[in-house]
């Protein structure tokens, strides 16, 4: 061990002594102990909205949930007949069009309907 981090801390100082010797050799710091630090709760609570940006904090920004949310479309698949359930006919057609056979349609249901989705994002995306 060469380095002073490397080293284990040096034992603590006994102010007595098993020897029945009552006045102690050493001198008693009589300095107060240092302040204990806050609970991990409290840190918690005062840094809830706040962040840290080059040694300032500042306000993290109010934001909130979206408005107005609709979902539109939930596909699902019959592993017993094979098809797919309230598939958006634009789909539908799109896949019947598609050189996707029944069968790898039947092995890979989610693949296609992220196909299918993705297609038909960037399409709303040209127009």
């Amino acid at each position: 061990m060469s380095d002073d981090e490397d080293k284990p801390p040096a034992p603590p100082v006994r102010l007595t002594s098993n020897r029945g010797d009552t006045t102690p050799n050493l001198p008693v710091d009589m300095r107060p102990l240092p302040k204990e630090p806050d609970s991990d709760e409290r840190k918690k609570k005062a840094g809830k909205n706040k962040t840290r940006t080059k040694g300032r904090e500042t306000e993290k920004p109010n934001i909130s949930y979206p408005t107005n949310f609709e979902h539109t479309v939930h596909v699902g698949f019959d592993a017993v007949t094979g098809e797919f359930t309230g598939m958006p006919e634009a789909w539908a057609q799109l896949l019947m069009q598609s050189n996707i056979s029944k069968l790898e349609q039947k092995k890979n249901p989610q693949a296609v309907l992220d196909v299918l989705n993705w297609f038909d994002n960037s399409s709303k995306e040209l127009h």
